[in-house]
């Protein structure tokens, strides 16, 4: 919550926020005029709002932050071995792109790239292999909808492709 006040011959910005353990902290700035503190205000709250910091992480970081926190604990070391392929897909397809920037026929530009062998990957994919890279992609996507990084899933109507 945002809080702008004149303060002798400046103006005070305050953001006031809880972080996920629900503890208090504040943010606090000095302008000489009162829109520069309303804009800086805005833009503060719109940076802290949930998901926000998630949205500006890679797609493969969100992918392998993802496994790490929700699967690897209950999974074999087999199955460890496939999220962690299917990271190196994404590593490879999306590079430092940001989650904010995936949109749905991105998402299904991947597949067809990785089922079909074409560039960056180098030779094409069984379907059994799409469709398990397909799954994790999709429940990770699922996960940053959750926590509102996406409105809607862009992985939501992707659908398997390779080539025969």
């Amino acid at each position: 919550m945002a809080n702008i006040r004149k303060r002798g011959d400046v103006w005070q910005a305050r953001v006031t926020y809880f972080d996920q353990q629900g503890k208090k902290h504040e943010r606090a700035k000095s302008f000489t005029n009162k829109r520069d503190a309303t804009r800086w205000s805005q833009e503060v709250e719109l940076y802290l709002r949930p998901g926000m910091y998630k949205s500006e992480m890679s797609i493969a970081d969100y992918f392998q932050n993802w496994y790490k926190v929700y699967k690897e604990p209950r999974v074999t070391e087999r199955t460890l071995r496939h999220y962690r392929e299917s990271h190196q897909a994404i590593q490879k397809y999306f590079g430092q792109r940001k989650m904010s920037s995936l949109t749905s026929e991105e998402a299904q530009r991947f597949i067809n790239a990785y089922g079909q062998g074409e560039p960056p990957f180098s030779k094409p994919h069984a379907k059994e292999t799409v469709d398990k890279l397909m799954v994790h992609f999709k429940a990770a996507i699922k996960q940053a909808t959750k926590d509102d990084i996406f409105r809607v899933s862009p992985a939501d109507d992707i659908s398997s492709v390779w080539k025969n």
